[in-house]
């Protein structure tokens, strides 16, 4: 029996194929994702955008409506276990992040408008993440994050001498 007709080997063919194949594809879905990201070393960053004056058609917002912005975190590759760090109506966001490790920012645009004298959520953007070229006018970034360490404790005076 030769060997290139042996099960063995088309076996060992198509394993190898197969973990090709999934290594090139794990390693378009990392690029397509983080790319040529500048990861920033902090305690904490502030994060700013534009404000949303339009509507995905074109038009203005209507007069009277609100946006307001919501801010997430999430880890490279984890985007739906995201974690949302809060609403504000301001152009920028300080973040301390909820535990170490890298993450991307994202936020989301967030239409009000008030009815019957209530303040009320009509919708919502798509979410805008600092990993994205579109997103970041070409410079895409991310956050590399560790707490800092507690500070001294029981400070005394020794003998002085």
């Amino acid at each position: 029996m030769k060997i290139l007709e042996s099960r063995l080997w088309r076996g060992l063919a198509i394993f190898t194929a197969v973990v090709g194949l999934i290594i090139a594809i794990f390693g378009f879905i990392t690029k397509c994702e983080a790319g040529e990201i500048t990861w920033h070393q902090v305690n904490e960053v502030t994060i700013a955008w534009d404000a949303v004056t339009k509507l995905v058609n074109g038009s203005d917002i209507p007069e009277g409506d609100l946006a307001r912005y919501k801010v997430f975190v999430a880890e490279p590759g984890k985007k739906d276990e995201k974690f949302d760090m809060g609403e504000t109506e301001f152009l920028e966001f300080t973040l301390g992040l909820p535990k170490e490790g890298r993450f991307f920012a994202g936020v989301q645009a967030l239409r009000y408008r008030v009815i019957n004298e209530v303040l009320t959520f009509i919708s919502g953007s798509t979410i805008a993440w600092s990993d994205t070229d579109e997103d970041t006018n070409n410079n895409p970034f991310g956050i590399v994050f560790y707490f800092k360490p507690a500070g001294p404790l029981n400070l005394r005076k020794e003998k002085v001498l």
